[in-house]
C-alpha cells in the first residue's frame, strides 16, 4: 500500500487542524464574540478546547488495517496507533481481563516471564464520547431470592480507564476508540512499582517511558482478543541496566458458556479459590468461595469409563530440549490415573508443539509448557491458571520450566553442581502467597545435595554412578512436572503430604517410583537420601498421592455434584493419607503456623528423626569436602558453593525440627465427623518439645556441633570473575554461616508468637512452660563450658543469644507473660556469668564481662 502526503502550506495546515478539532455531531462551537462580552475591557477570553469529532466510520477507517476478532482492532501502518472497534452489543456484557508476561526480567518492580495476574471482570460503559473499563468486583454477593439483591452500597467498581471515541458507524452503531495509552500504559496494571526488598535495600526503581513503550502486536481469535505491548523503564545511570523492557500481554476473553456449575471450597481440602461474601447471609461464616476447575464433562454420562466432552490439553513447547520431552509427557499423563477413578478416559492429553508452528506459546487458546531460558533464573517451574472470577472455571492455564536451573542439575563435569544459595535461603523463611511455588528453589538444593551424597559414596562404579546421576535428575524433573500441572488443575499445595510414612518405609527396594513417600506431590518433600550402606528408594515422589485422588474427586467426580455425596466424600479428610495443610498453614516464616507438621522440606512421619539422619549426612560431608576436591580439576570454587549448599540443606532440617518447640497440631474435622484427634488444637508433648531441644543443642549450640576440618576456611575459594571481586569481601564468613543457621532456632524459639502459644497453650493442654524452655535452651548455649573456655563460635552464639533475650523482652508484640520469663533468663544468665567470670582463658574472660555488661546496660534502662 502506498502512502502519499501532500505538503500543506501553513494556512491550509490550520484549517486541517481546525477541522479535525471540530465540534461533535449535533453539538454547536461556541460563539467567540459571546464569551468575549463576559469577560472585563482588554482581558481576552480562556481558550476553551473543543472537544474532538467523531468521525464518520468509512473515512476515518481508510489507510489503516483492520484485525477481525472477539473485539476488532485497527492499526495504522505508519505510525503504529493501534485502534479498539466497539460493536453495541459489547457494551455493558461482563469479560475477563488477565495479563501474561511475554518476556521479563528480573529487574526489581518489574514481572518475570511466565507470570500470569490482574485476572479479573470487565465491562465497558459509553459516556457520551467516551467509553469506560469498569472494574466489576466479584468478592460480594447476594442471594437471588433476597430483598437486597442488586445493591451495590459501598461496593467500589473502579473506573480503570477512559479512552475518547474517535469514529463511528451510524448504520451499525459501532465505534472506534484510540488504545495506546490503554494498552503501553499503567490503566490497567500494575508494573514498575518496587518492591518492599527493594525499598530496604535501594535499589534504584525503574521510571516508566511512556515515549519508548508501544504496542509490539495484536492477536485476535474468535472469543479473546490479545495485544502485547512493550513496557521500557528508564534506570539511573549507576544502575547495572540502563533501561528495562518487559512485554505484557493483555487479554480480553469473553466469559464462559452457560452451563458450569461452581464446587464451594472446604477448609479440609485444598484448591486456589475465587472469593465470594455474601452479604444478605446471617450465617456467621457468608463465605460461598469456589474451587478453581476445569469444565470436565464426560462424553456419556451413563458410561462407567468415557472420554471428556473436551480434555484438558497441554503443548510441550518446541523450545524443550529432546531428551526432556518424554519425561515432562509422561509425568502429565500420570494425572489420567486419577481421572480415571472418576471416570474419565484421557482426561489429560499432550501434545508437541510443532517445530513450524506458528502460533505463540502465550495463546490463550494453548496449555503450554514452556521452555525458557533466563539470564537470572528466578524458578525452575512455575504454573500459574486463568479463571472466570464469578464461578472459579479454569479458562486457560500455562508451566513455565526454567532450562538454567534444570541444566544445573545435570553438571557433571565438577565435583557437585551448582546451586543457588542466598537468595534461596533467604525464601526459604518468607511466607508464601497464595499462588507462588517456590519448589524450585528447595528442589535444586535437593538435587545438588543427592548428587554430593552419591560422589562422597565409596564403592560405586563409574557406570553406577552415571546410572544414579541420571535418575536423580529424571525423578527431580518428573517431580516438578506433576506438581505444577496440579497447580494447573486447581490444586493449591498441601505442606503436611510429607508427614505419611514412617522411615521404615522410605527405601523399600520393591519401590523405585515415589509411590511412598508423600500422601501429595503438592508438598515440597525433602530429598530421600538412604544411610551409607543402606538400600536407596526414590529420591523424590513421582506420581500423586491418595491425598491427591482424594482432593481431585472432590473438584471433578460427577458423582460429587450431590451435596449429600460430597459431605460424605469430606469426612473422609481425618484419615491420614489425607492430612492437609497449605501455605497459609505453613511454619516456614518465624511467627507463621502453629502446626509442625506443616512445613516445607521434611519427610515421614519421624520428620525430627529423618532431620537428624540428614544433619548427620551433611556433618559428614563438611570433614570429606577438603580431601575430595583436592583430588579433582580446577579451582577451589565448586567447594566453596558446595559448603554453601550443604548450609542450605542444614537450615531446611533446622528450621523443620525448631518448630515442634511450642507447636500444637491442628485438625479441622468438622463437628461431628470421626477423626483421632482429642480437639481442634493439640499440643505437641512435653516430651517431645524436651528432646527437640536436646537435639537442637547437639547439632547447634554444642562447642563441637560445627567440629570444621583445621585450616576449612582457607579452601572456600570463590573462582575470581574480572574485578568482580571489587569492594567485597573474598573469604568465607564462618563464623556468621554458624551464627546464622543458630539463628534459625533462636528467631522461632524467642518469637512473640511462639512465646504466647505456649502460654495460651497450657490452658489446654502444654506441659512445657516457657520459662522451662527458656532455662532449657539456655543450659544448651551456656552449660557445656562454663567451668572453661569458650570457643569463638560460642562467643559469638551466647553473646547474640543474650541480645536476642533483650531484645524481646521489649518487641512491641511480647505479652507480660513472656517478658517476665525472659527478664528472669537474663537474671540468672548474668548471675552465672558472674560466677565463671574468673574462669577459662583471657578471650573468655573478657567475653563473660562483655556478656554482663550487656544485660546490666539493658536492665539498668
Amino acid at each position: 500500500m502506498t502512502i502519499r502526503l501532500r505538503r500543506l502550506s501553513f494556512s491550509t495546515a490550520i484549517a486541517a487542524a481546525l477541522l479535525v478539532a471540530g465540534p461533535a455531531a449535533g453539538q454547536s462551537a461556541p460563539e467567540g464574540d459571546a464569551a468575549a462580552a463576559d469577560k472585563p475591557d482588554g482581558e481576552k477570553p480562556a481558550a476553551t478546547p473543543a472537544p474532538p469529532r467523531i468521525r464518520k466510520m468509512a473515512d476515518w477507517q481508510k489507510g489503516k488495517d483492520r484485525i477481525d476478532g472477539y473485539f476488532a482492532f485497527w492499526r495504522d501502518p505508519v505510525n503504529g496507533d493501534a485502534f479498539m472497534e466497539v460493536m453495541p452489543d459489547q457494551i455493558g456484557p461482563e469479560f475477563i481481563y488477565f495479563t501474561y508476561t511475554q518476556d521479563g526480567t528480573a529487574l526489581d518492580g518489574l514481572r518475570r516471564l511466565g507470570s500470569v495476574s490482574d485476572n479479573y471482570v470487565l465491562k465497558l460503559r459509553r459516556r457520551f464520547n467516551r467509553i469506560d473499563f469498569i472494574r466489576q468486583d466479584t468478592l460480594y454477593s447476594h442471594d437471588a431470592d433476597s430483598t437486597l439483591a442488586g445493591q451495590q452500597d459501598n461496593i467500589v467498581n473502579p473506573l480503570l480507564a477512559s479512552t475518547t471515541i474517535v469514529a463511528a458507524d451510524d448504520a451499525t452503531g459501532k465505534i472506534v476508540i484510540k488504545v495506546n495509552d490503554l494498552f503501553q500504559g499503567r490503566d490497567l496494571i500494575r508494573i514498575g512499582e518496587p518492591s518492599a526488598l527493594g525499598r530496604l535495600l535501594g535499589v534504584p526503581a525503574g521510571t516508566w517511558s511512556k515515549e519508548k513503550s508501544n504496542i509490539r502486536s495484536i492477536r485476535n481469535y474468535a472469543r479473546n482478543s490479545e495485544i502485547v505491548a512493550e513496557y521500557v523503564f528508564d534506570y539511573p545511570k549507576t544502575a547495572s541496566a540502563t533501561s528495562g523492557v518487559v512485554a505484557i500481554q493483555h487479554n480480553f476473553v469473553a466469559m464462559p458458556a452457560a452451563g458450569f456449575t461452581p464446587r464451594p471450597e472446604d477448609p479440609r481440602v485444598g484448591f486456589f479459590t475465587s472469593r465470594d461474601t455474601n452479604l444478605s447471609s446471617i450465617d456467621g461464616t457468608p463465605w460461598r468461595d469456589k474451587i478453581y476447575r476445569w469444565r470436565l464433562e464426560k462424553k456419556d454420562p451413563a458410561a462407567k469409563l468415557s472420554e471428556p466432552v473436551k480434555p484438558i490439553t497441554y503443548w510441550i513447547d518446541k523450545a524443550t530440549p529432546r531428551e526432556f520431552r518424554d519425561t515432562i509427557r509422561d509425568a502429565v499423563l500420570h494425572w489420567n490415573s486419577v481421572f480415571e477413578t472418576m471416570g474419565f478416559r484421557n482426561a489429560v492429553r499432550v501434545e508437541i508443539q510443532p517445530d513450524d508452528a506458528t502460533w505463540d506459546a502465550g495463546d490463550v487458546g494453548r496449555n503450554v509448557i514452556r521452555w525458557v531460558a533466563s539470564p537470572v533464573p528466578q524458578y525452575a517451574g512455575y504454573g500459574p491458571t486463568v479463571v472466570n472470577p464469578r464461578t472459579g472455571e479454569i479458562i486457560g492455564a500455562d508451566i513455565v520450566l526454567e532450562h538454567a536451573t534444570v541444566q544445573r542439575w545435570i553438571r557433571q563435569d565438577r565435583l557437585f553442581p551448582r546451586t543457588a544459595t542466598s537468595a534461596a535461603e533467604a525464601a526459604d523463611g518468607e511466607p508464601h502467597t497464595a499462588h507462588d511455588c517456590s519448589a524450585s528453589e528447595g528442589l535444586e538444593r535437593s538435587i545438588g545435595f543427592a548428587m554430593a551424597s552419591l560422589n562422597l559414596q565409596a564403592g560405586l562404579t563409574e557406570g553406577a554412578r552415571e546410572a544414579a546421576r541420571r535418575e536423580i535428575v529424571r525423578q527431580g524433573l518428573y517431580y516438578l512436572a506433576l506438581h505444577e500441572v496440579g497447580h494447573t488443575l486447581g490444586l493449591s499445595h498441601n505442606m503436611m503430604g510429607s508427614f505419611y510414612q514412617p522411615l521404615s518405609a522410605l527405601n523399600q527396594p520393591n519401590d523405585r517410583y515415589g509411590s511412598n513417600l508423600s500422601n501429595s506431590i503438592m508438598d515440597y518433600p525433602q530429598v530421600n537420601i538412604a544411610p551409607r550402606g543402606e538400600a536407596q528408594g526414590a529420591y523424590f515422589p513421582t506420581r500423586p498421592g491418595p491425598y491427591d485422588y482424594w482432593a481431585l474427586a472432590y473438584a471433578y467426580d460427577p458423582a460429587l455434584t450431590d451435596p449429600a455425596a460430597r459431605t460424605a466424600h469430606l469426612a473422609q479428610s481425618s484419615r491420614p493419607e489425607h492430612a492437609f495443610g497449605n501455605d497459609g498453614d505453613s511454619m516456614a516464616a518465624t511467627g507463621a503456623g502453629m502446626d509442625p507438621r506443616v512445613i516445607p522440606y521434611d519427610l515421614s512421619s519421624e520428620p525430627v528423626v529423618f532431620a537428624t539422619r540428614q544433619m548427620d549426612m551433611i556433618r559428614l560431608a563438611y570433614g570429606e569436602l577438603v580431601d575430595r576436591t583436592r583430588r579433582e580439576q580446577g579451582s577451589w570454587d565448586e567447594m566453596r558453593r558446595t559448603y554453601e549448599l550443604l548450609n542450605g540443606m542444614y537450615r531446611q532440617n533446622v528450621t523443620a525440627v525448631s518448630r515442634y518447640i511450642g507447636g500444637v497440631y491442628v485438625d479441622r474435622s468438622a463437628i461431628g465427623q470421626e477423626t483421632r484427634a482429642a480437639a481442634p488444637f493439640v499440643p505437641v508433648a512435653r516430651d517431645t518439645q524436651k528432646a527437640t531441644m536436646g537435639l537442637l543443642g547437639r547439632y547447634l549450640f554444642a562447642p563441637d556441633a560445627f567440629n570444621l576440618p583445621p585450616d576449612f576456611g582457607a579452601y572456600l575459594q570463590f573462582q575470581r570473575r574480572g574485578f568482580d571481586f571489587f569492594g567485597r569481601p573474598q573469604d568465607a564468613p564462618l563464623h556468621n554461616d554458624v551464627l546464622g543457621l543458630q539463628s534459625v532456632a533462636m528467631s522461632h524459639l524467642l518469637a512473640p508468637a511462639t512465646l504466647q502459644r505456649m502460654a495460651d497453650s497450657s490452658l489446654y493442654g502444654n506441659r512445657y512452660s516457657a520459662n522451662e524452655m527458656l532455662g532449657d535452651l539456655s543450659g544448651e548455649i551456656f552449660d557445656a563450658d562454663i567451668r572453661g573456655s569458650v570457643n569463638t563460635f560460642r562467643q559469638n552464639l551466647q553473646a547474640t543469644y543474650v541480645t536476642r533475650l533483650i531484645g524481646a523482652m521489649g518487641a512491641a508484640r511480647m505479652d507480660a507473660i513472656a517478658r517476665s520469663a525472659l527478664f528472669g533468663e537474663l537474671k540468672t544468665i548474668d548471675a552465672r556469668m558472674k560466677g565463671a567470670e574468673g574462669r577459662g582463658d583471657e578471650r573468655t574472660k573478657a567475653h563473660r564481662r562483655y556478656v554482663r555488661q550487656l544485660i546490666f546496660t539493658a536492665l539498668e534502662k
